[in-house]
């Protein structure tokens, strides 16, 4: 007999697509229970029905999510160049150095980040206001990887208010680092390239150069504008205007020490007073690409100049402790007396103010106790120290308001009473705690959006049980999908916060309560700026396990070097691998007795000491990826890089690279549809420096396999290819992460040439690695550099088996019919640990669809059925490649 099916297909926008497609046959047995339904006008109904569950198990309907929803514990990472708006101080902005730029409309309780198609960001990219709300301007990072995509700026503007962007003239050749925006004028810009400065008076129309230092280094620390008057702060020192940028000179005047340039300058104007505040760092060190965290050691002091006819620098720190390291100065621009000063001593964050024009200065920000600070998860007796946290990377001061004060750090701190309190913007206000109370290590909290920190691993123990581990803040673990984290399951320091700060792969052993985890104290291995030895040499790392589900941890073994992978035998978990990088002692260690004891395996030829992913095979073999090498130089990379494949366990290796995956491999990938896992699929880095140079250039993407690594090719071309993963249930459907340029998407990878899209309801342009979450696999998981986790829904109907067998003997429901409840007992070979189940009414609706735990000894798992009306209904069961359909009628009182 013949049937017609309608497929579904779905674009990015979410636009769905129905066409036809034949289906000749059904098998023997299925005709068989066809004809036995015929007697009755009740089988006719179930017939119907049973058309139309084949038709859906025909195929798979697949789409992109339609929406992703950061989530994490907030903070993480470093905050930047934070932004009050003069005109609503509730609207904040700042920036991450990990890609994200954050907005808030209410004053810090909750973030948005903006999507990256409108603004990536740089680490100096403040947002800066005009005179008129709507119109804004800042720096964009680029993303073009010809035209160094790290580092490149490009000047926009914001005609709506910053709900959307688009860039302007930029005047520079190799692009902008700082741009200052006048606050009284819609029109007047200055913005410098490494080594001049640039005026604009016509909205960034066009640009003037107004400043090329004779030594072409051009840093810009700050502006303050006073109509035609235009005080800019330099490298060599104050430059300055007074025909309203036409013509600028650097004026000289005493008080300064030798040799020093403004790192940041500031300034206002009262009664006719224009008083302008200053940082001092060393002149020489003062190069336009460096930050605030490189230029700490050069930072010389704080100046305040009176400006007039006889006017001189002034050493202005007064009483604030010789020991304390200033790193910005601020005020609003219409009140002299007070000002704000910022910067750390021995690593704890200091916030001075003082209320007389700089003479004396009173620390505002009291950590002891967290005496008036409302903290998150960062602060006294917390998980995290303010040490942890970090010195004010960021300062501002409202224009308009001297009282609202907004700094930035690994956490980010805002005050709107003069100092009187502050409180943290990376958390949930509902879960921040009281000034003056400790931040309790085993508290559960939620993000504020300010989600900034790099996810490496996710590990799911329940549909909503899972735990992340992350660089710089450990693990985190969540028992409500994702809504609110705890670090309560971190290794701690016996002083109380936590100890091993990066987290590669937390893995489960026999059971639900054993945990593995691979730990390191140096983070982000093998991006850029860690392949080469000395950022990686000096690293620890360690073999954690625990026996009762992460409530505690032993180190079961020190390498000594950093760990970043970690593979556990599933069919004897006694039997480990582990990746250890070390260009000397680095490699694939085995352990046979859970952990505790490891052998190096011999290393494969081309190999140094850089290993990465490790993957078994259901016949004993292993395949392994080893990521880049660099020379001293930074950017000249070793061959010895690829994918190397043992028949044996890891006894020999044969080299399964080609020519373009020897310098920067990432990660493998093995088709889970492909039984006899010979499908294979590798990421690959090409070009990766902020300049051209690698001699791995052009060669970056994804490449497939179909004979074990025999022979591959590339189908997707990208420089930055990060990892892919397949989708555990729908053959043919791929995600793939792309550094710098996002999430894309395939539903056809099993093609010749398969096609990828961009989804563009991913906003965070630096995606890591993605995860089905195995107990609802419609649930998709991105973890990612700088952005923490998102959580999408793809529109999976997941009964696409087109042979499923009804009454399948191998499956065993009791009882049946059934109240509420069933038992499924599973006589099959080559299970896996978990089954999924769908429950399917007559209609084709799924009721019903549940991941869970199966024990292979045992073979059988219980469902509840609450619920669930009386009827009909079709339980679909799969388990790896097993996969079969039973009957059930529910019948309720």
């Amino acid at each position: 007999m013949n049937l017609h099916a309608a497929k579904v297909n779905a674009n990015a926008s979410g636009c769905v697509t129905l066409f036809w497609e034949s289906v000749t046959s059904f098998p023997c047995s299925l005709r068989f229970y066809l004809g036995k339904w015929k007697s009755s006008p009740q089988n006719k109904l179930l017939k119907l029905a049973f058309i139309g569950w084949s038709m859906l198990a025909a195929f798979g309907i697949c789409a992109q999510p339609l929406v992703f929803n950061p989530l994490g514990p907030g903070g993480g990472g470093y905050m930047y160049s934070p932004s009050i708006s003069p005109h609503d101080n509730d609207e904040l902005w700042l920036v991450c150095d990990m890609a994200g730029v954050y907005r808030s409309t209410d004053a810090g309780a909750a973030w948005q980040l903006q999507h990256y198609n409108q603004l990536v960001s740089l680490v100096k990219g403040k947002v800066q206001f005009s005179a008129d709300p709507l119109i804004l301007y800042t720096i964009n990072r680029s993303l073009s990887n010809q035209e160094s995509p790290l580092f490149r700026g490009v000047p926009m503007k914001s005609m709506d208010g910053g709900a959307s962007w688009h860039a302007i003239t930029d005047p520079t050749a190799t692009g902008v680092h700082r741009l200052y925006a006048d606050p009284g004028s819609t029109q007047r810009l200055l913005l410098n390239e490494y080594d001049r400065l640039f005026f604009s008076e016509d909205g960034g129309e066009s640009f003037a150069e107004v400043f090329h230092p004779a030594d072409d280094q051009m840093w810009l620390g700050g502006v303050f504008w006073d109509g035609p008057h235009i005080y800019v702060g330099t490298g060599k020192g104050l430059l300055v205007s007074h025909d309203g940028g036409q013509s600028f000179a650097l004026e000289d005047f005493p008080g300064l020490p030798q040799d020093v340039g403004f790192f940041h300058l500031t300034g206002a104007k009262y009664d006719g007073l224009t008083r302008l505040f200053a940082i001092t760092a060393t002149a020489a060190d003062m190069y336009a690409w460096e930050e605030v965290i490189d230029l700490q050691p050069a930072l010389q002091g704080m100046y305040r100049l009176d400006y007039g006819f006889d006017a001189q620098w002034t050493d202005t720190r007064g009483n604030i402790p010789a020991e304390a390291r200033l790193q910005w100065v601020d005020l609003a621009s219409n009140n002299i007396q007070i000002v704000w000063a910022a910067g750390e001593n021995n690593g704890l964050p200091l916030i001075y103010k003082s209320i007389d024009g700089g003479d004396t200065w009173v620390n505002t920000f009291h950590t002891d106790n967290n005496e008036n600070v409302v903290t998150g998860w960062g602060g006294d007796y917390g998980p995290f120290s303010y040490q942890w946290g970090g010195s004010p990377l960021g300062f501002d001061v409202a224009d308009n308001n001297p009282n609202i004060v907004l700094a930035t750090d690994g956490f980010s701190h805002i005050t709107t009473d003069g100092g009187l309190s502050w409180r943290a913007l990376n958390v949930s206000t509902a879960y921040l705690n009281e000034a003056g109370q400790p931040s309790p290590v085993d508290k559960y909290y939620q993000s504020s959006g300010l989600n900034v920190t790099t996810g490496h691993h996710l590990l799911f123990l329940g549909q909503e049980e899972l735990f992340a581990g992350s660089t710089d803040i450990g693990n985190q673990y969540t028992q409500d999908g994702g809504q609110s984290w705890s670090f309560a399951r971190n290794v701690f320091y016996p002083w109380g916060t936590v100890s091993d700060p990066n987290w590669y792969m937390i893995q489960q052993g026999e059971n639900s309560e054993t945990l593995f985890a691979a730990v390191a104290d140096v983070n982000d291995i093998y991006l850029g700026y860690r392949i080469k030895d000395e950022s990686i040499e000096w690293a620890d790392g360690m073999v954690l396990k625990s026996s009762n589900k992460g409530l505690s941890w032993d180190t079961i073994h020190y390498f000594g070097r950093p760990v970043v992978w970690l593979a556990v035998d599933q069919q004897n978990p006694q039997r480990m691998f582990a990746s250890v990088v070390h260009h000397e002692t680095g490699g694939i260690y085995r352990s046979l007795d859970g952990g505790f004891n490891w052998t190096k395996l011999s290393l494969p030829q081309r190999t140094e000491g850089h290993p990465y992913n490790i993957r078994l095979l259901n016949d004993g073999g292993l395949v392994v990826t080893f990521s880049a090498r660099a020379l001293d130089d930074g950017i000249t990379l070793t061959p010895s890089s690829g994918v190397f494949y043992s028949p044996d366990g890891g006894a020999t290796w044969q080299d399964r690279t080609p020519a373009e995956m020897m310098y920067y491999t990432k990660d493998l990938i093995i088709d889970p549809h492909d039984l006899s896992q010979n499908t294979w699929y590798a990421t690959v880095w090409g070009r990766f420096t902020v300049f051209p140079g690698p001699n791995n250039e052009g060669n970056g993407g994804l490449y497939r396999t179909y004979d074990r690594g025999l022979h591959w090719e590339r189908v997707f071309a990208h420089e930055r290819a990060e990892s892919a993963t397949l989708h555990p249930v729908q053959s043919g459907v791929m995600y793939l992460t792309v550094e710098m340029e996002g999430l894309f998407y395939s539903e056809n990878i099993n093609s010749e040439s398969p096609v990828f899209e961009q989804v563009e309801s991913f906003p965070f342009p630096r995606p890591k690695r993605v995860f089905f979450n195995p107990f609802d696999t419609d649930e998709v998981w991105v973890t990612t550099m700088g952005g923490a986790f998102w959580k999408g829904r793809s529109s999976i109907v997941s009964v696409k088996e087109p042979n499923v067998l009804v009454d399948h003997e191998d499956v065993l429901i009791s009882p049946n019919p059934a109240t509420n409840f069933i038992r499924l007992d599973v006589n099959s070979s080559g299970l896996q640990h978990f089954v999924e189940v769908w429950l399917v009414d007559v209609f084709g609706k799924t009721t019903i669809h549940k991941k869970m735990p199966l024990s292979p000894k045992q073979q059988q798992v219980g469902l509840e059925l609450d619920g669930v009306s009386s009827g009909v209904y079709f339980l679909k069961i799969r388990s790896g490649a097993f996969c079969a359909s039973k009957k059930l009628v529910i019948h309720k009182e």
